[in-house]
This record gives structure tokens, sequence and C-alpha cells, in this order.
């Protein structure tokens, strides 16, 4: 299973990011790609996020099942891809700071199939700008960084990285080919 971890500040005092994290549709809504959700109960949850393939794009399914809610401190999860071969899991984390909340975020995910092994390599990259997409609009929405955080509190920003959906489609895009030559 490949990881990544994010540890940002936000302003927020913890119980005003505690009354974010728990509520799925909150998380959901800050993935790069986002479409959709539908909850399915009050600890699972279906999002739709779109992924670019070339000159088509489609939604695809991730289905999110809290395992563990730690009332005012954070969140232990897993997600499965509806279509895809990959699962994952992960957990938010959150602290009081001088000036706001500290959360770290944790996020892993491992490929299967026989093709596991060449898609992880590929996998690893786009985990890492998901995380610091989804890590920049969690500090968006909660009301930005705290005048005493210092700039490594915040998720890191390279523009001269290649986008989140550029990747992501590349990614796709070579998950798409293989299983169409492992099927003929």
């Amino acid at each position: 299973m490949i990881s990544t971890q994010r540890e940002i500040v936000v302003r927020q005092q913890p119980a005003q990011a505690w009354i974010f994290v728990r509520e799925i549709g909150n998380w959901a809504a800050q993935m790069p790609g986002y479409l959709k959700h539908e909850e399915k109960g009050p600890d699972d949850s279906v999002w739709t996020l779109d992924i670019h393939l070339g000159p088509f794009s489609r939604p695809v399914e991730l289905s999110v099942h809290v395992v563990r809610w730690l009332p005012g401190e954070g969140a232990d999860f897993k997600l499965k891809a509806t279509y895809e071969p990959f699962h994952g899991e992960g957990s938010f984390r959150l602290t009081g700071v001088p000036g706001g909340t500290n959360m770290v975020m944790i996020l892993g995910t491992e490929v299967t199939g026989s093709m596991s092994k060449l898609l992880t390599a590929m996998a690893a990259p786009v985990l890492e700008k998901v995380a610091d997409e989804f890590s920049r609009n969690l500090v968006a929405v909660l009301g930005g960084a705290p005048e005493l955080a210092s700039p490594s509190d915040l998720p890191a920003q390279n523009d001269t990285r290649t986008s989140i959906a550029s990747a992501f489609r590349g990614w796709m895009a070579g998950i798409r080919r293989r299983l169409t030559r492992a099927r003929t």
C-alpha cells in the first residue's frame, strides 16, 4: 500500500473543524474532480469524481466507509473504487493550536489485480498530487491558515508540477491500455 500524509493548520477552532469533519459530504466536496456524493447512512457514502481520459471524461465512483468516529478529534475511514482496481484507507486527526486547528490527514491506497506492481508505481505521484490539492481545498474552505501558522504548515504548492487532472488522466489512460491488453 502506498500512503501519504498532510498536516495543515486552519483558522477554524477545533469545535468548528469537527463540525466540518463529521459530515462525510464535506470531505467529498473538497476532492479534486468532485461531481457529487450520495450518503448511504451515517458512516457510508458514494462519491463520484470526474476523471479525464484524453479527450473523454468519465465519472469514477468511490465507496467511503467511516470505520471509527472520534468525536471532536477525527475519523478513520476505508474507501473502495466501484469499478477500478483499487481500495484504500485514511484518517483525519484534529488538535487545537494557537489561532486554529492542526489537521493531520493520512491517505493510503492499494492497486489490485494483475497489473498492480506497475500501476502502483504510477499511482504514487498521483496520490501525492491529490493530497496536495485536497489539502489546499481544506485550508480554503476552513478559513485559511491562521496568522500564527508558518509557511511549512501549509500544503506544498509547486507550479512546475503537472496538474492533478493531467496526471490522473495519464494514470487512468495507462490503466485502460493495460486492461485492454490483458483481456486480449
